[in-house]
């Protein structure tokens, strides 16, 4: 088994990346599409479980109706991704669950 080792940018290796990467933008005329928010898009999961392990619900203080949580399995969930161009436009959010782990579009 081979080690790898670690490799150390510094500044000047990081100002010569942006500046090739600058230039094979200007040079293949792609700055309009790149600028364009349209075609930028920011992606993000959120996890929210069915059945919370703690078991405690809060309530006003001196509440009649009181639900509680039936504690089934722990671990069961349900992920929801959003994604949005830079425009402000969306995608259809993406969900999913440890229930029925197959993903789709709602």
């Amino acid at each position: 088994m081979q080690v790898s080792q670690k490799r150390i940018f510094t500044e000047k290796d990081i100002r010569k990346w942006f500046l090739e990467i600058e230039t094979y933008i200007n040079e293949t005329n792609l700055g309009d599409d790149i600028m364009d928010p349209s075609r930028v898009y920011n992606g993000d999961e959120t996890g929210f479980q069915i059945c919370p392990k703690t078991g405690k619900v809060y309530t006003a203080k001196g509440a009649k109706n009181v639900d509680t949580i039936d504690k089934g399995a722990s671990k069961e969930s349900i992920t929801v991704m959003f994604t949005f161009s830079g425009s402000g436009t969306n995608c259809c959010p993406m969900v999913g669950t440890t229930i029925s782990p197959k993903w789709g579009t709602s």
